[in-house]
């Protein structure tokens, strides 16, 4: 019998990706399988129609690029007499094998229609968090501590975390990886438990992972830049794979493909903008979370339907979603929820309310007044105190009338996702050495969307040139 040890994929993306019989073992369970049917985009199909690119192929892309990166960074030491690579074979294997698992799993936990429906599973930290921590022991910093940091953390990664330590376990025993640092690496740390001698090497492989420049961004900013066919960001792969380097103990880029960071920064700016913000694609995210919040509300859906469990067990997906929509709102003998049924009858058939305005750019043309706009922005992060002023104002029924805002962190200082370049052997803030406008570029991101029937746009602009702010 022919001994296969390797298998290819054929990517969109990154070409032939090749998979290794260890990382059979991780694709093959029905949980990785699961992230066939959760859309990278969430919603975002409905608007770009070839955005049906999934969390599966994302994940395999991830690792793809997560081994690159670290050969490269290796390549870029090699010579250096301060290297932190020249270590034992057998631990290298180990930690090429550790990185390669965490960038697989990293998404193993993501909610149904991805970060469309992950609010509904926030309820779940409290009972997550105690566990995770009773298996890891943080490297910490400063005056972190272990609580501090899950606080930081976003609520896939945490679930995935946990799906990591509790459901892989033994697969990952058996490939010779502690969970325990896979885990650790998802959520961007170290595991504490680790030969002390390598602490600096793990730190690499968690900010590979999980940082302003790890390769999950690297990942979506290509995928979702081309299954789209916005085609708003042009990325050199093979070159800015070349430029990750270790500089001042921390992953950074090299200075020397400056121009090319650039593009990544503003190119991600026109991603967030053009793609993920895209009015539509705001509009039928919040329609659909409307949806589903209503049919919990009326407990035709069982919060639980939203649980770790249910991921575990049922292996809910996007069409799991669907279809707990539809067991609803297309039953004639179900009465009390007509309203509900009308607005999955037009979100599925794409009759949508229309936007105010479409982007920042119009916004500002069509509300003139910086206070106007200030106060929106401000009442905007909860969109039922606009929704009412709104119908009350004009004499419309709410259900003509939906706002949803819009979130944008850029790469900068104290934002979190801050990109360090090295630059003659000193790490700097590539956003400050590029004279970056952060406060600029937020704006023009981050818009507060009012949607009505087209008949009444005039109207509810007309109200919103005095919009004053609420106080809740």
């Amino acid at each position: 019998m022919r001994n296969v040890k390797w298998k290819y994929i054929k990517d969109p993306v990154h070409g032939l990706i090749r998979i290794s019989v260890d990382d059979l073992k991780i694709i093959d369970t029905p949980l990785f399988q699961r992230l066939r049917n959760i859309h990278h985009m969430g919603t975002g199909y409905l608007t770009y129609p070839g955005a049906t690119h999934t969390r599966f192929e994302h994940s395999l892309g991830v690792a793809e690029l997560g081994k690159s990166v670290l050969d490269s960074i290796i390549y870029n030491s090699s010579g250096n007499s301060d290297t932190i690579w020249n270590i034992e074979n057998d631990e290298m294997v180990r930690m090429k094998k550790t990185v390669r698992c965490a960038c697989l799993l990293h998404d193993i936990g993501h909610s149904p229609f991805s970060h469309t429906c992950e609010s509904f599973f926030e309820w779940e930290i409290d009972r997550i968090t105690p566990e995770i921590l009773s298996k890891i022991n943080f490297l910490l910093q400063g005056t972190e501590t272990n609580e501090t940091i899950l606080i930081k953390k976003a609520t896939h990664e945490l679930v995935s975390c946990y799906i990591v330590l509790t459901e892989y376990e033994s697969i990952l025993k058996g490939l010779g990886v502690d969970p325990k640092s896979v885990g650790a690496l998802i959520l961007g740390r170290v595991n504490k438990d680790v030969n002390s001698k390598y602490y600096k090497n793990y730190k690499i492989l968690a900010e590979i992972v999980n940082s302003p420049i790890d390769v999950d961004k690297f990942d979506y900013l290509l995928r979702d830049n081309y299954m789209t066919g916005a085609a708003l960001i042009s990325l050199d792969r093979e070159r800015l794979l070349s430029a990750y380097i270790v500089s001042e103990e921390s992953l950074v880029l090299s200075g020397k493909a400056l121009s090319l960071i650039s593009n990544l920064i503003i190119g991600r700016q026109q991603v967030y903008m053009w793609i993920y913000l895209h009015h539509k694609v705001v509009y039928t995210n919040a329609v659909l979370v409307k949806i589903l919040k209503a049919l919990i509300q009326h407990k035709k859906i069982e919060p639980g339907f939203f649980s770790i469990n249910s991921i575990l067990n049922k292996k809910i997906d996007d069409f799991s979603v669907i279809a707990e929509i539809r067991k609803f709102t297309e039953d004639d003998d179900i009465k009390d929820i007509d309203d509900i049924k009308d607005m999955y009858k037009s979100w599925k058939n794409r009759k949508f309310l229309k936007s105010c305005w479409k982007n920042a750019f119009e916004f500002d043309s069509k509300i003139k007044s910086d206070s106007a706009r200030e106060n929106l922005n401000h009442d905007a992060i909860t969109p039922r105190i606009v929704e009412e002023k709104i119908s009350k104002a004009i004499g419309i029924s709410r259900e003509k009338i939906l706002v949803a805002s819009s979130k944008f962190v850029p790469f900068a200082l104290g934002t979190g996702l801050d990109i360090s370049i090295e630059i003659d052997g000193v790490n700097k803030d590539v956003a400050k050495s590029l004279g970056l406008n952060m406060p600029g570029v937020v704006k023009y991101c981050e818009v507060p969307y009012v949607y009505t029937e087209e008949s009444n746009i005039e109207h509810v602009i007309d109200y919103l040139q005095t919009y004053t702010i609420s106080f809740h």
